[in-house]
């Protein structure tokens, strides 16, 4: 099966967000990669996870490191769990980490623990106290600050309880920076031309090295990429009362029968099939 791509402008504004989920709000049980890096903290035994080809079951305390582009799909196991997800954009990621500490190690595959950790008693309590803190604690002035504050403190504790050597180098963090830069420019300009010179000159990188390293790291061409990002932004455009014409206009295709060729190859629907069937305005 394909997995779908899922745009974190289609889930969360901003560099990070973070979900409690359970039974009656999950939010998808199909196969799908995303441009952010994930993590899932489980209170229950709550289903299991596919990554890849590899499927896991889930356990109270375990904690599933999703690396950005790595296909997935959570398969709920009862009616009364509860988990949640933390959503990081790459250049959050990046920015928490420092010269000491590169908490690109925690998703990298080389770590045993990989992707599927666990944690149990007192350092789980820690976790889940850090966490009610987070749901709890509303400023009138600063909560942006108060939950990046503790979700750094979340990433530190899992660090040190994870950490076993350095998995990820300077040049692979300077790829995943390339990377960073690359999905929010991308995401900044999507009604506009973005060709490969334009996205070379913008991270001062050959067209060849941008495509190879993107490659190498999403598993798909850069153009590729571009074009699922309009496609996903269609959808959401598609639930407000927007005419087709400016949709199309405002996702980038010069034309409006490019768009809607293009819509249709990737999602099946015509535009307007898709909002009638989709979306109610």
């Amino acid at each position: 099966m394909e997995a779908t791509f899922l745009s974190n402008t289609a889930v969360f504004e901003g560099f990070y967000a973070y979900f409690i989920q359970d039974p009656t709000d999950e939010f998808s049980k199909k196969l799908h990669y995303h441009n952010f890096y994930e993590l899932q903290i489980h209170f229950s035994d709550t289903g299991s996870l596919t990554i890849g080809n590899k499927k896991y079951d889930l356990h109270a305390g375990d904690l599933a490191f999703i690396n950005i582009f790595e296909p997935h799909a959570f398969l709920p196991g009862g009616n009364t769990y509860e988990h949640l997800f933390i959503t990081l954009e790459p250049s959050f990621l990046l920015a928490v980490c420092s010269n000491k500490s590169n908490l690109l190690n925690l998703w990298s595959q080389k770590n045993k623990h990989s992707p599927v950790y666990h944690l149990d008693g007192d350092a789980f309590k820690t976790i889940t106290g850090i966490i009610d803190e987070l749901k709890q604690t509303k400023f009138s002035h600063g909560q942006d600050l108060l939950e990046r504050a503790l979700i750094h403190k979340i990433l530190a504790h899992l660090y040190n309880s994870f950490f076993e050597g350095e998995y990820v180098n300077g040049m692979e963090s300077q790829h995943v920076d390339i990377i960073a830069r690359l999905i929010r420019f991308i995401a900044s300009h999507l009604n506009e031309e973005l060709s490969l010179e334009r996205l070379s000159a913008e991270v001062n990188l050959s067209t060849f090295h941008i495509c190879r390293i993107f490659k190498k790291y999403a598993g798909n061409s850069i153009t590729k990429y571009i074009i699922s990002n309009r496609i996903e932004k269609a959808k959401c455009l598609l639930r407000e009362d927007t005419s087709l014409e400016k949709i199309s206009a405002e996702t980038g295709f010069n034309n409006y029968p490019h768009f809607y060729k293009t819509f249709k190859k990737l999602t099946g629907y015509s535009p307007m099939d898709y909002r009638k069937r989709f979306c109610i305005i």
